[in-house]
């Protein structure tokens, strides 16, 4: 067979990577990255306009008088600050013509001092209030300007909303009202849209595309976010909305809201001092199981040294911000151990900038090879990578072992395969959860996992191997390109410094054939000691390992993928760990 010189495959590659970032992914097992993914964090060629909302009657239909949907104080305030693609830079200026329409992102923050104590001085004393006075409204909605100034250089509509008005509340409609509220402001957009009512003289008459939609929320307003994809499938106007962003979030509601309609990105902070429990991963561990129907994306950003108010730079300390914040800024921190990293404040900001950047242009505008950034396989220079533990399960995945099974048996996978580990001092099934589950029972439960999942628990004190069967029938995985699953170490004691797990993985097909030598996790994706916390310490949080199938084919291996009987792990050393969603996926 002849094959393409080199040179020519150099030059042809050159000239598509010219073409624009969305031909810059390259196959896992190529022998060289020719090209990569630009930065989604660096400004855009589009100037960028502005403009801010406040309309205190702008706002109906949350408040409850009974309040069970809303609260019963007025909910009217319509505030929000808003950032597009534009002719000119300034405020108010008429938006780019070089489309004829921009998709939308929405982002809503979380529970906070909405009004301000202390004038104009260091911003360290809020309080709560319903009748705050306009000159001492805390603009938390302001704090992601950072991020919407990129996108809508990049031709995304970018739109922060306050929840001023529900913010000193705390009843059971919470997240339904956040959610609403939400919805609410995409109605407000819409009529702006089709019937040029914006109060700015009418310059986003017909350029919202209403069909590309994406949210963004952090902490309250993440379990908002969440709230409102799905309340929009029975809302009056049902939207499309594309992706959803939930920062550091909570998950508090009474019954647990779901994502259902759209990818999900999950971006979480190890040094998280305010949703302390990281409430977040139960969000993701229910968002769409095997069998769910119309099954999206979903994943997971994992930060080591971020804590919780630094993604917004309103709730960011003046010291931190390295410069005056006249509002109830502070840090949020849990306590931590020496030896463990603590991120800048600008540094958390860079990450939360180029994942969430990366996130909203894959779904509202198709830059596919930023997809790899969220894989954790493309790492942008501008970020502090060596932070971030990703996890990624694609739409289209399958299943050998999820574990998801009651009463629990170890020694059959999910599809009915067997499963042995000899030699294991732990080798069980059980419910990872901190607290707040949604499985019904008394299950055996491991607390040091702030998961909402069932998992495998593995320990040993010398190398030993786990192997899980294939039966025909279910060995054709031809179709796939990467063998996933998710794992998180485990540890007793006082919290000390400690070193990632390691495992080694092989498949083998039906006729024996198997890689020449088990590849080691760690070439993919860590396993990383716990983050060392003096509060909640020891928190097991799995992390995603994407091992490319194509790595176990070559070299003359012979393995047949339309035929894989078996993967086996092996371990080293002695150490204990929590495994989940052993799986073949994109």
């Amino acid at each position: 067979m002849k094959t393409v010189p080199r040179v020519l495959k150099v030059a042809v590659v050159s000239l598509l990577c010219a073409l624009g970032p969305a031909c810059h992914h390259i196959e896992p097992c190529g022998d060289e990255r020719l090209c990569a993914c630009d930065d989604p964090s660096a400004p855009g060629p589009i100037p960028v306009g502005q403009v801010e909302l406040n309309d205190p009657n702008g706002i109906s239909g949350i408040t409850d008088p009974a309040g069970v949907t809303g609260p019963t104080e007025s909910v009217t305030l319509a505030w929000a600050r808003i950032m597009y693609p534009a002719t000119v830079a300034g405020t108010g200026t008429p938006m780019s013509g070089k489309e004829p329409k921009y998709p939308v992102a929405l982002f809503l923050h979380g529970r906070h001092f909405n009004c301000d104590a202390d004038g104009s001085g260091p911003g360290l004393v809020g309080f709560y209030s319903f009748s705050c006075p306009p000159v001492d409204r805390i603009p938390s909605h302001e704090g992601y300007n950072y991020i919407m100034e990129r996108l809508a250089s990049h031709g995304i509509f970018c739109i922060s909303i306050s929840a001023h008005d529900i913010q000193p509340g705390l009843g059971v409609w919470d997240y339904n009202a956040r959610g609403r509220l939400i919805l609410k402001f995409l109605d407000k957009l819409k009529d702006w849209n089709d019937h040029g009512t914006d109060p700015f003289g009418g310059i986003f008459a017909g350029k919202l595309d209403m069909s590309r939609i994406a949210l963004s929320g952090h902490s309250r307003g993440g379990e908002g976010v969440v709230a409102a994809q799905e309340l929009n499938l029975t809302w009056p106007t049902r939207y499309s909305i594309l992706a959803v962003n939930a920062i550091a979030p909570t998950d508090q509601n009474g019954v647990p809201y779901l994502m259902t309609d759209a990818s999900y990105f999950l971006l979480v902070g190890a040094r998280d001092g305010d949703v302390y429990n990281m409430q977040g991963f139960r969000t993701y561990d229910r968002a769409y199981p095997d069998g769910a129907p119309n099954r999206k994306p979903k994943t997971v950003a994992w930060v080591y040294g971020a804590n919780h108010n630094y993604f917004n730079t309103i709730w960011t300390d003046t010291a931190a911000l390295g410069s005056p914040n006249p509002w109830a800024g502070s840090t949020d921190d849990a306590g931590w151990v020496g030896g463990s990293p603590v991120l800048s404040a600008a540094e958390q900001r860079q990450i939360a900038l180029t994942t969430i950047s990366a996130f909203f242009r894959l779904h509202l505008q198709h830059t596919h090879c930023f997809r790899d950034i969220l894989t954790g396989r493309e790492k942008p220079a501008a970020t502090p990578n060596q932070y971030v533990y990703w996890t990624y399960q694609d739409s289209h995945r399958k299943a050998v072992d999820n574990f998801e099974r009651i009463p629990f048996n170890p020694n059959v996978n999910t599809l009915g395969g067997a499963v042995s580990a000899p030699g294991f001092t732990t080798f069980q099934v059980e419910l990872f959860n901190h607290d707040s589950t949604i499985y019904p029972g008394v299950l055996l439960t491991d607390h040091q996992f702030y998961h909402d999942t069932l998992g495998l628990e593995l320990a040993w004190t010398s190398a030993q191997t786990y192997t899980t069967d294939i039966p025909p029938g279910h060995r054709d995985f031809s179709e796939f390109t990467y063998l996933t699953l998710r794992a998180a170490k485990k540890v007793s004691g006082p919290p000390a410094i400690g070193t990632p797990v390691n495992l080694f993985v092989n498949i083998e097909d039906g006729a024996g054939h198997k890689a020449p030598m088990d590849l080691r996790t760690d070439q993919f994706d860590p396993i990383p000691h716990p983050y060392l916390r003096t509060g909640d310490p020891n928190q097991a949080l799995m992390t995603g390992i994407r091992i490319p199938l194509c790595l176990f084919t070559k070299h003359g291996s012979r393995v047949d993928l339309k035929d894989v009987a078996r993967i086996t792990i092996r371990t080293e050393g002695s150490d204990q760990i929590g495994i989940d969603d052993i799986e073949f996926g994109q």
